[in-house]
């Protein structure tokens, strides 16, 4: 049952993504000790689907996309997920990561 609304729930945020022209890439040879990484200005992300951290892959997703689309542009031009992130764009993309 979980894996279902977690399929539903990443097919909306891919949809979400390609109404904004935001490239989502997973790249299947990163370790798992690399995160997640946002490229803001390129309007790209590249998940790391075996990455080994206790947040589910479509929470990873909504927070990288949050960051392009309601984050500050200037602040940051990349970003590597955060479980504990405290910065103030971190905290932003956890709470807008809701939004998506």
């Amino acid at each position: 049952m979980i894996d279902v609304i977690s399929d539903e729930v990443i097919s909306k945020l891919l949809t979400i993504a390609d109404s904004h022209n935001i490239i989502i890439r997973d790249n299947l040879n990163l370790t798992t000790g690399t995160p997640d990484v946002c490229f803001t200005y390129d309007k790209g992300i590249v998940m790391n689907p075996n990455w080994d951290i206790k947040v589910n892959y479509s929470f990873r997703l909504s927070h990288e996309l949050s960051h392009i689309l309601y984050g500050d542009h200037e602040a940051q031009a990349v970003y590597q997920f955060s479980e504990y992130g405290k910065r103030g764009e971190e905290l932003l993309a956890h709470r807008n990561a809701i939004k998506c």
